[in-house]
């Protein structure tokens, strides 16, 4: 799992998303999301309509 600060750094940047079950994506990082709450989790949303939580990610590779 990645650190928040690395979701942070790649807002508006071109990356490439790597998940743990090896799925690999590219595209633009649109916005870090978090919402204080029992169930909530971090997560980013990135073109084209993605979202990819926290516990989810393995990396994320900036491009740009």
């Amino acid at each position: 799992m990645i650190q928040v600060e690395e979701m942070k750094n790649a807002v508006g940047k071109n990356c490439i998303i790597k998940y743990l079950n090896n799925h690999i994506r590219k595209g633009v990082v649109e916005s870090y999301q978090y919402e204080e709450g029992e169930d909530e989790e971090p997560f980013i949303l990135y073109e084209p309509n993605f979202a990819a939580y926290q516990s989810e990610l393995e990396s994320i590779e900036i491009l740009d």
